[in-house]
């Protein structure tokens, strides 16, 4: 089975895209002094050239060793910073676990931190297989970069069928955090909204708000800390720079990298 030349040249665009952004979110970051993490922005920057290269001929950089020689570095680092929560996770929680013994309660569970990188990991160790198990992927007949299917000689298909599985699981689940990341945006405005309207509301312009306005400001919110009242605008705490956005360019990565697995089977 191989792939279809308008799909591989839509693909390489959204990774070329997603490069794009990658890269301005490190300096808009670094301008601004805004909370990121440049590793993986960094290390996703990379997977979108290399994966262009690897779906259209023509946008070919570095040679395939260099790649899988750089992407395996990433994959190590992952692997330690995986293996650095693990142990600050088992650390944190032996003080608190042998309390909770002694009073009979359930052993606090291991925080979601270490698992934060399993993705990243997951898509390093594709890029290498990639790279590595298809020796003329790179090929230049025809139209695409990739000539892959059943004829391409890749190596190991039971991995590639594996690591298909465990990206398209990852898809699942941070499409699953995408959602769970707008409710809490959702959530953490409404505070925001409610406390706007009744500002204007103690001012006297209330009449140009409309009602579905009002009605919410009317409501109490939930205790809790989104019921805390905002700060001000000037000691407000600067979040991550599109945080939505940075899941979504890992999805489409996550996606493409699934879907170039499938044609390597």
């Amino acid at each position: 089975m191989g792939g279809q030349a308008w799909l591989a040249d839509i693909l390489a665009g959204v990774m070329l895209a997603t490069t794009v952004y990658c890269v301005a979110r490190i300096v808009v970051t670094r301008m601004q002094r805004r909370p990121a993490e440049h590793d993986i922005d960094a290390v996703h920057a990379l997977m979108g050239v290399a994966m262009a290269g690897m779906l259209v001929a023509s946008l070919h950089t570095l040679p395939n060793d260099v790649w899988a020689a750089l992407f395996g570095v990433a994959a190590a680092y992952y692997a330690w910073l995986i293996g650095v929560g693990i142990r600050a996770s088992r650390t944190e929680q032996a003080p608190a676990a042998a309390a909770a013994s002694a009073d009979g309660q359930r052993p606090p569970q291991a925080g979601p931190h270490r698992h934060l990188h399993l993705p990243h990991l997951a898509m390093c160790l594709a890029m290498v297989y990639m790279l590595l198990a298809v020796p003329a992927a790179m090929s230049l007949a025809g139209h695409g970069g990739m000539s892959m299917g059943g004829s391409s000689g890749a190596r190991f298909p039971l991995l590639a069928l594996l690591l298909t599985l465990i990206l398209a699981g990852f898809v699942i689940l941070d499409t699953d955090r995408l959602s769970r990341l707008r409710s809490v945006a959702v959530a953490q405005a409404r505070p925001i909204r409610v406390e706007a309207a009744l500002a204007l509301a103690r001012a006297g312009v209330t009449a140009d708000l409309g009602p579905g306005y009002l009605a919410g400001a009317t409501e109490t919110p939930a205790a809790g800390p989104a019921a805390q009242p905002p700060a001000s605008p000037a000691g407000r705490t600067a979040g991550p720079v599109a945080p939505g956005l940075a899941l979504c360019c890992q999805i489409a990565m996550g996606a493409t990298m699934a879907y170039m697995l499938v044609l390597m089977l």
